[in-house]
């Protein structure tokens, strides 16, 4: 493919969003292709795939990064339960209440980490040394 020539990171991109869903990377295609903004392709695909989580998950940044998380590391049941829960109880639940009924529910193995936040490392690498604007506590461990 010609478009695969000039951009070869398309690959490792669509890729990415199968890994997710495969309508998000057909939308993804097809909008590429629609629009011949290949020179946004890799903002495309952010923004396809945050519209994704939150229609699927909500507006809580924490509850979002742990489906990623769960999708990407092929645990769809408890990411289909956690879909179920935010759609229940909405996004301004607390988040490490539905995070830890998930984990023990599914056996997961996450411990509690910084801040006595469920964490998906258990141990000492905070999210916030990762993500310098986040502050300690709020979200999760992420591996």
């Amino acid at each position: 493919n010609k478009v695969i020539e000039y951009s070869p990171d398309l690959v490792e991109i669509a890729a990415g969003l199968a890994k997710i869903s495969p309508s998000l990377v057909y939308s993804y295609k097809v909008i590429l292709i629609d629009t011949k903004r290949f020179n946004e392709r890799e903002a495309l695909a952010e923004r396809l795939e945050a519209h994704y989580f939150e229609k699927y998950f909500g507006s809580n940044l924490n509850i979002r990064l742990f489906a990623k998380h769960l999708i990407i590391s092929n645990k769809r049941s408890a990411a289909k339960e956690l879909n179920e829960a935010v759609t229940l109880l909405g996004s301004d639940f607390d988040f490490n209440i539905i995070i830890e009924r998930i984990n023990l529910k599914f056996q997961l193995g996450y411990e509690r980490g910084c801040g006595g936040k469920v964490g998906l490392l258990g141990g000492s690498s905070c999210i916030h040394k990762k993500i310098s604007h986040v502050k300690c506590g709020l979200l999760f461990f992420l591996g």
